[in-house]
């Protein structure tokens, strides 16, 4: 009897280990990023341990971060979870790209590779880790919607573990807001053959007017976007360069007091400057 009892509990051990290293789409068919559509987050389980993890969200181009989307462009969702207290054994996370008001799936996330997993739910894709990993940060392919589709928010959840097989001694977050990208024109403009040499803002913080020095090989069509931190954009103009160096003037009078992002592309080109309004 002591026998069957102790194999018993070693298989339970074993069957609630497996349960829970693989992600909540898979295993609960719920969604736990914090979405509109989820049923809470990775914390409503993972919410005893101490290791209190913090959650970056970053698309990519490339090497570069970006707040905008092209339509049918491939791009990566980076995923960063870090432990402020403690060593965890172990990471998960589950992500899903929405759009609209009825909040659906959108784009297309690639098939993850070993220790990933692609998870429907309620007719949206989702990915997710299917077993725990050793490695804190998860980069993710996922190709823009042929079209578009408006702002596109990414919901985010991870979660930091101990290693038990439990969710006792975990750590679960989520984005406070989601990483939101915005449909870019510049598509449009592909066919403009120039180069962006460089842009420096005269000035920063900047308070009324953001003056900045641009500096081209070939004259064109440019489109100037200004970004908040959610990545929304907060103004958005199409501005005519000529060949060489001009000064670019953009009325900052009505914008909050915080830190902005500045993107300038024509279409092949891009660069980037941070800014600071007073």
């Amino acid at each position: 009897m002591k026998f069957i009892y102790l194999l018993f509990s070693c298989l339970l051990i074993i069957f609630l280990f497996f349960a829970n290293s693989g992600g909540a789409g898979a295993q609960q068919g719920v969604d736990r990023t914090g979405s509109p559509v989820g049923v809470g987050t990775c914390a409503s389980c993972h919410n005893s341990g101490a290791f209190a993890p913090t959650l970056k969200v970053e698309l990519l181009d490339g090497t570069d971060v970006v707040t905008t989307y092209q339509p049918g462009k491939d791009y990566q969702l980076s995923i960063l979870i870090e432990a402020t207290n403690g060593t965890p054994s172990g990471y998960g996370f589950q992500a899903v790209a929405l759009s609209g008001t009825d909040n659906l799936g959108t784009g297309t996330f690639a098939e993850p590779g070993i220790g990933k997993t692609l998870t429907t739910i309620n007719d949206r894709i989702y990915v997710e880790h299917s077993e725990t990993s050793n490695e804190n940060i998860f980069l993710l392919d996922w190709t823009a919607p042929p079209e578009d589709m408006g702002d596109i928010s990414f919901y985010v959840g991870g979660n930091a573990v101990d290693g038990s097989g439990s969710s006792g001694g975990d750590g679960g977050v989520s984005l406070a807001v989601p990483l939101t990208i915005s449909f870019s024109t510049v598509s449009s403009l592909a066919d403009f053959q120039g180069k962006v040499l460089d842009l420096k803002v005269l000035g920063n913080p900047v308070a009324s007017q953001i003056e900045l020095l641009l500096n081209t090989e070939a004259q064109g069509n440019y489109l100037l976007e200004v970004y908040n931190r959610q990545g929304q954009v907060v103004k958005s103009i199409q501005q005519q360069v000529v060949k060489g160096q001009q000064y670019i003037s953009i009325a900052a009078d009505a914008l909050p007091s915080g830190v902005y992002f500045l993107r300038l592309s024509n279409g092949r080109e891009q660069i980037s400057q941070s800014i600071v309004k007073q």
